[in-house]
């Protein structure tokens, strides 16, 4: 079946996902070996064969030690020692995952404030755009000069701290009629 033409898979966004894919391999690539190794671990352990693997050999072990026990070959049951080997592997799986998951956060972190820093570039880009269209209409005889207060406020870049307390306000605002109700 042939590949169809998206249009809006244009140079922007070809540029713009082999950027993130780029970003993505050169922290990749800053990685030590023992980081990759675990995060190769907690991959293939964190899949549905993984699962199935550990109740088969469970069962298998609790089958092994019953078939023993009947048959007058075994003296007492291991489970005390299966029970210390799911301790320790779940032990060591827990380490595993919570690095695996700094590493995630931190990129994470990094992708929000890159993120943001992008929306607060986009919204001056936008306050400018707005600025220079509201000083076209005012220098074209052509174009109506009429006062446009809205206009006027968007061609102002918002200032993040007073975004900050707004959103907070808001939210205690929110917080406190929930409350009430």
């Amino acid at each position: 079946m042939p590949k169809k033409s998206n249009p809006a898979a244009g140079p922007p966004l070809e540029r713009a996902v082999r950027s993130v894919a780029e970003v993505h391999a050169q922290h990749l690539q800053d990685l030590p070996p023992s980081q990759l190794g675990i995060e190769w671990l907690t991959d293939r352990i964190g899949r549905p064969w993984f699962a199935y693997a550990v109740v088969a050999f469970m069962l298998a072990w609790i089958g092994f030690d019953a078939m023993l026990a009947r048959h007058g070959r075994f003296d007492a049951p291991s489970f005390p020692l299966l029970q210390l080997l799911i301790g320790a592997f779940s032990l060591l799986m827990a380490v595993f995952i919570l690095i695996t998951e700094n590493r995630q956060g931190t990129i994470a972190e990094k992708r929000a404030q890159l993120t943001l820093q992008l929306s607060l570039a986009n919204e001056e880009r936008a306050a400018k755009i707005i600025e220079l269209l509201q000083q076209m209409r005012r220098d074209d005889p052509s174009l109506p000069n009429r006062p446009d207060k809205e206009a006027q406020q968007m061609a102002q870049a918002i200032d993040l701290e007073t975004a900050m307390e707004t959103m907070e306000n808001a939210a205690n605002e929110a917080k406190e009629r929930a409350k009430q109700d």
